[in-house]
């Protein structure tokens, strides 16, 4: 239901859905940087009380007029709330609106402008266009590029219109005369006004010149000269009144209606008054967008961000990960990255990591615990207490944890090479294998498999004097006799000239298994003198000892069951 209320003795008219009787008072304010706000009172006829209490007046229009200007309307807007209070029969209406632009007020929104080339008023036109009737008239003179990219983070339209308007330390202006959402990029370029009509209420120098970004831009104390005036005449924003030389220009208005009287209240100012210091955007500084890489170039990516619907992957982010130098590469295209803004200047803004996320129950939530992970499932690890290198499913590995030490796995081959020394050293090392282990030289080898192979063309020799064979238990006939001990000869080099003489048959006792490895020995060499030292070495004489303490050394080849040269090995890759 649409009501018009006429105020014959003003001129003034008050049209809005909401019924009321009577205009008590009103205030209507319009400033830069800022939606135009409406106060007006109103009291309702009794017979609409019910009416304007049970309904939802939100949303609904509401336009002032002043007679004999309709087509320059003193307010129009939206009813923003109704503020009621009812005594008795009498209940009084404050009817709050606010302009049109507040639509640009409502939702913070994510998305960036990463096209160098793109203008400031393409950037602004990108921002308008999804509001119905919306008009945007530039007043900055040209256009320029925003050359750096622009991004709009937890921020309304409306909030990131004048911060990126501040980049030409210039202002947002509402505009109320057309009904619509009309805003000026920049202020107006008014009229001049007759100030003869006006009542100066004040004048003088304005303490904002300290902080609005005059007084860092060396502009005159001049420039934040002020007056407040008081007509009857409408001016707009803009509108400007020459005054002692000097240009004022309208910055803000007061529209008052009291005690059944229409004036204005203006604020005019040199130049510094509307001066606005380049804005930053507080919630970008530690703020991390996630995207996509569409491009790498030299140290640079293209990141497609999550935040951004269009496809706006145009300029080239510095690529930073947060390990610098330690597993430094490019990413590929196609990884997911996080765009870091360490500062409230998008031009700080770096790519510094893939993103990893988290189905693995909370394996990378631990930041103690970082590790470097590419496309093919390969990584290494950063841990407090290891560090590690694996490769596609852990098939192959290096870790070097503080507990346990270093291990080295493989599912293939583990090859040291070196053109030097190769050295283990350690209380201990052992070495575990199903089905062979081999130590070799150029020449010499030592084979442990199914059997023992030692073999070296001058000759392999046992020295040691631990016990071979040694009689655990007391004989059966509870003699005092000690178990003879056998020395390594014994075992090792099973005599040559002897072997026929051992009588499997008649085989027993601790002597018996020296005949058992003779009969398996196989002799490279045979002569007289190392036939009588093997016999001397069978009957218990030590090699130092026996009549001929060197022939063995004469011997090119010492040995338990005939040792061989291993083949040949290829040569590794």
């Amino acid at each position: 239901m649409s009501r018009e209320y006429e105020i014959s003795s003003e001129e003034l008219t008050v049209k809005t859905a909401v019924p009321f009787q009577t205009l008590s008072k009103m205030e209507i304010r319009h400033d830069v940087n800022a939606h135009a706000i409406a106060r007006i009172c109103v009291i309702a006829r009794e017979e609409d009380q019910q009416e304007i209490l049970s309904r939802d007046w939100t949303d609904t229009e509401i336009t002032v007029l002043k007679r004999g200007e309709e087509s320059l309307p003193l307010f129009s807007g939206r009813v923003e709330k109704l503020v009621c209070d009812k005594e008795g029969r009498l209940l009084t209406v404050l009817i709050c609106g606010i302009g049109e632009t507040a639509k640009l007020d409502r939702e913070k929104k994510k998305q960036s402008f990463q096209k160098a080339e793109m203008t400031y008023g393409q950037v602004v036109q990108k921002i308008t266009q999804n509001y119905q009737g919306s008009t945007v008239i530039w007043n900055i003179g040209d256009d320029k590029n925003i050359d750096m990219p622009l991004v709009q983070y937890e921020e309304t339209d409306w909030e990131f219109l004048i911060r990126i308007c501040s980049h030409f330390h210039e202002v947002i202006v509402p505009d109320l005369r057309t009904g619509r959402m009309v805003l000026h990029f920049g202020m107006c370029i008014g009229r001049e006004q007759n100030g003869d009509v006006a009542e100066i209420l004040g004048n003088g120098f304005d303490n904002s010149y300290y902080h609005n970004g005059c007084y860092e831009s060396n502009m005159p104390r001049t420039q934040a000269l002020y007056m407040k005036v008081k007509t009857k005449e409408n001016w707009q924003i803009g509108d400007f009144w020459l005054y002692e030389g000097r240009k004022y220009q309208v910055y803000s208005r007061r529209i008052l209606f009291e005690n059944g009287e229409l004036f204005f209240v203006y604020q005019l100012g040199m130049r510094g008054m509307f001066y606005a210091k380049k804005i930053q955007n507080q919630a970008l500084a530690g703020a991390r967008m996630e995207g996509v890489i569409r491009k790498t170039e030299g140290e640079n990516v293209y990141l497609q961000l999550d935040i951004d619907e269009e496809e706006r992957a145009d300029f080239p982010w510095i690529w930073a990960p947060e390990t610098n130098n330690l597993s430094y590469c490019m990413p590929e295209v196609g990884t997911k990255a996080v765009l870091y803004m360490p500062t409230r200047e998008e031009k700080d803004g770096r790519v510094i990591l893939a993103t990893v996320h988290n189905a693995d129950n909370g394996r990378y939530t631990d930041v103690q615990k970082r590790e470097f992970v590419t496309l093919h499932h390969k990584k290494i690890g950063l841990y407090p207490d290891k560090l590690f290198a694996e490769g596609t499913d852990g098939k192959v590995s290096v870790y070097m944890e503080d507990q346990s030490g270093v291990s080295i796995k493989s599912n293939g081959e583990i090859s040291l090479l070196a053109d030097g020394d190769v050295v283990l050293s350690g209380k201990s090392i052992r070495a575990f294998t199903p089905v062979e282990l081999v130590c070799r030289t150029k020449e010499s080898n030592i084979e442990l498999c199914r059997d023992i192979n030692l073999y070296a063309p001058g000759g392999v020799k046992t020295v040691g004097t631990g016990n071979v064979v040694k009689k655990d238990t007391e004989p059966e006939t509870g003699g005092n006799d000690k178990g003879k001990e056998a020395e390594y000869w014994q075992t090792a080099f099973s005599a040559v000239a002897a072997v026929p003489s051992a009588d499997l048959g008649s085989a027993g006792g601790q002597d018996s298994l020296v005949a058992l490895y003779a009969c398996g020995g196989t002799p490279k060499v045979a002569g007289g003198a190392a036939a009588i030292a093997l016999s001397e070495v069978m009957n218990g004489c030590k090699e130092s000892a026996c009549s001929f303490p060197n022939i063995f050394k004469s011997m090119n080849n010492y040995t338990v069951k005939g040792g061989y040269a291993l083949p040949a090995e290829e040569k590794t890759k």
